[in-house]
């Protein structure tokens, strides 16, 4: 059986089973997120794209090339938590609309970082051999363990803030 990956995140419980505290992911010093006993660094551009990755899987923003000034607002709003002084209009968007945001299954920023670090997570699982990627089409990529061939998701619902998207960009004009 394989999970569709883009509807299923991996279950931190899962996560554990499969990684030793002294592994973590790591591709710079930037930005650093923690879950639990994990803790995993992050170069600015690796960050930006993951932020972006999640915004788009979520609902929040359309795919396609961004404005550095948008990057930055959304590599602001995950790493802090907040966007004080947006520098784009999708910042000025998130900011006064972030209450739109909130769901019973957590807020925004909780859903940016928790995919964020799934998607690390996986990264450094397909690295050491602990976890494969599989593909076929009706579900797209997934993933199983090396060892047992299990799959290793979490059919949790991920939130679709679609309907509250941003629909512009600042490389349109």
């Amino acid at each position: 059986m394989v999970f569709d990956a883009r509807t299923t995140t991996l279950d931190p419980r899962q996560m554990s089973a499969y990684n030793h505290p002294a592994v973590q992911y790591v591709s710079g010093a930037d930005v650093t997120l923690g879950y639990g006993q994990f803790h995993f660094r992050f170069e600015l551009t690796d960050f930006g794209i993951r932020v972006q990755s999640a915004a788009v899987h979520v609902g929040c923003i359309e795919a396609g090339p961004r404005s550095p000034s948008e990057r930055s607002d959304m590599i602001t709003l995950a790493a802090h938590g907040a966007l004080p002084a947006p520098a784009s209009e999708l910042g000025r968007h998130l900011g006064e609309h972030l209450h739109w945001y909130v769901d019973r299954e957590g807020d925004l920023v909780y859903w940016l970082r928790r995919l964020i670090f799934r998607d690390a997570w996986v990264d450094q699982q397909i690295k050491e051999g602990r976890i494969d990627p599989v593909f076929d089409d009706q579900h797209g990529f997934g993933y199983i363990s090396a060892v047992s061939h299990e799959p290793v998701a979490d059919p949790s619902r991920i939130p679709d803030w679609s309907a509250f998207m941003y629909r512009g960009s600042d490389l349109l004009g």
